[in-house]
């Protein structure tokens, strides 16, 4: 399998696992629909106290983790590479991502969708 099959599954995974543990009360579909940012719990937390931020930047799908207060990136990491369009789209509590995925020789579009939990 190419890189890009590998990818597409590896992204949908982290995108439905990462969403289940956001809270659907703060989602933020920002930067043309390129981002989505979400809220969650840490462990043990009983206050939304910690952020993450899927975007592409460059042709990579990136995953940014951080606290809310005071606001800072706790950890940065790459998901996937070969990205050459990203979009989100919100629906209540759910959110749709679209993701073309192109290393020049194949082409792959991956569309999933996942629902707050929290």
């Amino acid at each position: 399998h190419s890189d890009i099959f590998t990818d597409s599954y590896v992204v949908r995974k982290k995108f439905d696992s990462l969403m289940r543990r956001a809270s659907g009360e703060k989602i933020f579909i920002e930067n043309q629909n390129q981002s989505v940012e979400v809220y969650y719990y840490s462990d043990g937390s009983t206050t939304i106290d910690r952020y993450m931020r899927f975007y592409k930047s460059n042709d990579k799908m990136l995953l940014e983790y951080g606290t809310l207060s005071p606001e800072s990136v706790i950890n940065r990491e790459i998901v996937c590479g070969n990205v050459s369009k990203c979009t989100f789209h919100q629906a209540g509590r759910a959110v749709q991502l679209i993701l073309e995925l192109d290393n020049g020789t194949q082409k792959n579009t991956v569309v999933t969708s996942a629902i707050a939990h929290n």
